[in-house]
């Protein structure tokens, strides 16, 4: 602005220079007259024109200070409006954050009583559970207990069917090597008397008849197994391998072997 103003007080006192000259030398050269005549009407052009410059400039100079002014204000506004924003923000913010944690809380307490509540049903159904475990334990003692008994009494039954059956095949044996009609039964084996047992035997006689605590001393001949003692004396194999408990229905005899066959009451 200072240059524009120096360039325009300048060119406004060229026109006076130009006229003392024209003062001097006007008499004597008259071309030179009308020479300086055009120049000082291109000067008072040029000076107007720049006097129009320089109005145009102070004119740019104070839109210019009032942009800046303008600027200044919207700036200023922008950052209260950008404080006012970020206040804004971090109020919104704390309540967000507020309502987080309380639903956090909540979430917790929810998630807390659900807990205690699954733990007091574990509790219910532990207990429920050794119950019912003590019950079915006192019922599966009686069942295997009533099972025993019942298996007892059928081997008791088994016992005394099989003894039957040995006595029918001694008879049907004996009926059918008999060498003459008038032998009802083949000769009984000579036996000694009956003595006391001396081992401990274990089982149940498959007849009231069979007396576990007396009996015969039987040396095994060649030929001979249990089923064939068994018949001899009128007993039952399971009396002979109750009143042996060192052989079984297995056991292969051999002669010389004892064995103690109870004793059959008549």
């Amino acid at each position: 602005m200072k240059r524009i103003a120096f360039l325009s007080a300048a060119l406004s006192s060229l026109p006076f220079l130009f006229a003392g000259c024209a003062t001097e030398n006007e008499l004597q050269y008259d071309p030179a007259t009308a020479s300086i005549a055009q120049l000082r009407s291109d000067v008072r052009q040029i000076n107007d024109r720049v006097s129009s410059l320089g109005q145009n400039v102070d004119a740019l100079q104070e839109q210019f200070t009032l942009v800046e002014r303008q600027s200044s204000s919207a700036q200023g506004a922008a950052q209260q409006s950008q404080q006012e924003m970020r206040g804004t923000l971090a109020q919104l913010g704390q309540q967000q954050q507020a309502k987080i944690d309380e639903r956090v809380r909540a979430a917790f307490a929810t998630q807390a009583r659900e807990i205690e509540g699954l733990n007091k049903k574990m509790a219910e159904i532990v207990g429920a559970s050794k119950a019912d475990s003590e019950r079915l334990q006192k019922s599966v003692v009686a069942d295997i207990t009533a099972l025993q008994r019942d298996m007892k009494a059928m081997q008791a039954q088994l016992n005394a069917y099989m003894d039957r059956v040995d006595r029918l095949e001694s008879r049907v044996h004996a009926a059918a090597t008999a060498p003459a009609p008038a032998a009802a039964t083949p000769p009984a084996p000579k036996r000694a008397a009956p003595v006391a047992s001396a081992y401990k035997r274990t089982g149940t006689p498959s007849s009231p008849e069979i007396d576990y605590n007396q009996g015969y001393e039987h040396t095994v001949e060649v030929g001979e197994t249990l089923w064939k003692i068994a018949r001899d004396y009128e007993v039952s194999v399971t009396d002979l391998l109750n009143t042996n408990p060192n052989i079984s229905d297995t056991t292969a005899l051999r002669p010389g072997q004892k064995l103690f066959v109870p004793y059959r009451k008549k």
